[in-house]
């Protein structure tokens, strides 16, 4: 199904690999990775989607992808598949391959963002990278079943794995001096998932809208509040830093170094949803002032500094249409 709509924009979804971001074999690639975290979205919130729903997926997918620019329309027709040797998709599905980083370009992206590298599959980051994304616990890929109990062996090796370098659809990586790379690191290597995520989310409140006048306002804000917790509060879908587990204190696995890549994931979220920026950093700083331990109150939104420089920043990826 998925290869059947790349051809229909005319990719190959089974090309030999090269180094050019905008080749078949690079767009292929990025839209199984995205149509991954969307199946995987829906299969944590309502089971295994049925053939007619699994095409609305792709079918959807495949549109933003076009609007989103990452996704171009070719003119030439796709080679056709194959039985000899093993495909791009085929290779793509084995274990951890959808942790694979953007190819190389000799783009400069704007100011805060550089071009993205191969990733070295013999190191040590690419293997951890694998078993994450086998593991059952990690919310956000596979349906929400409990981590592994209190086992300390497994929470030290959680805590210390730098997770893997952000990469955004033009191929540019975010930087971050205080990362150990330099760049923002997360789980997954793309934002895919949060932007599609919200866009679900603003369409059941554009749905919303249908009901009477008088308590469309209220019916409105219980489901931002809901969505809000549900995917970027604590211990939502898309809070990085947080692995729950309830075995530890306040019920999580702190992984600072997801930190920043959480906060990103607010201002995303918050920007796809159609909430404005103030609003956006009002809910994060109130929000921190009720729940956590780095609340300034003599700052702006009463929000820690590198708090809101990663909310803004990722605000600024929906802002410009990076997605």
């Amino acid at each position: 199904m998925a290869e059947d709509a790349l051809r229909s924009v005319g990719i190959d979804p089974t090309p030999r690999p090269d180094a050019l971001s905008d080749s078949n074999a690079a767009q292929a690639e990025r839209f199984h990775r995205a149509l991954q975290d969307e199946l995987s979205a829906f299969e944590r919130k309502g089971g295994k989607p049925t053939e007619a729903e699994a095409y609305d997926i792709v079918t959807g997918l495949k549109d933003t992808a076009i609007r989103g620019g990452w996704l171009k329309v070719n003119d030439r027709p796709p080679a056709s598949t194959t039985l000899s040797g093993a495909s791009d998709d085929t290779a793509f599905h084995r274990p951890g391959a959808q942790l694979a980083q953007a190819d190389t370009s000799d783009h400069q992206g704007a100011s805060g963002l550089a071009p993205a590298t191969e990733p070295d599959t013999a190191s040590d980051t690419y293997r951890r990278a694998q078993q994450v994304a086998e593991s059952p616990g990690r919310r956000g890929i596979a349906p929400p079943t409990e981590p592994p109990s209190n086992d300390p062996d497994f929470i030290k090796s959680q805590e210390a794995w730098p997770g893997v370098q952000v990469v955004l659809p033009n191929g540019d990586r975010i930087e971050d001096p205080k990362s150990s790379t330099g760049y923002v690191m997360a789980p997954f290597p793309e934002l895919t998932s949060v932007v599609n995520a919200a866009r679900r989310a603003r369409s059941e409140i554009q749905a919303a809208t249908t009901v009477s006048s008088t308590a469309t306002p209220f019916v409105v804000a219980l489901m931002i509040r809901d969505m809000l917790k549900r995917n970027v509060g604590h211990g939502g879908d898309f809070d990085y830093q947080r692995q729950a587990n309830k075995n530890q204190k306040d019920g999580y696995v702190q992984l600072r170094q997801f930190r920043n890549v959480s906060n990103i994931n607010v201002g995303l979220f918050c920007q796809q949803l159609g909430l404005p920026r103030s609003t956006t950093l009002t809910i994060a700083g109130v929000y921190a002032y009720l729940f956590s331990r780095n609340s300034r109150p003599n700052e702006p939104y009463y929000l820690d500094a590198d708090t809101k420089k990663y909310i803004d920043i990722g605000y600024d990826l929906g802002e410009r249409g990076i997605y």
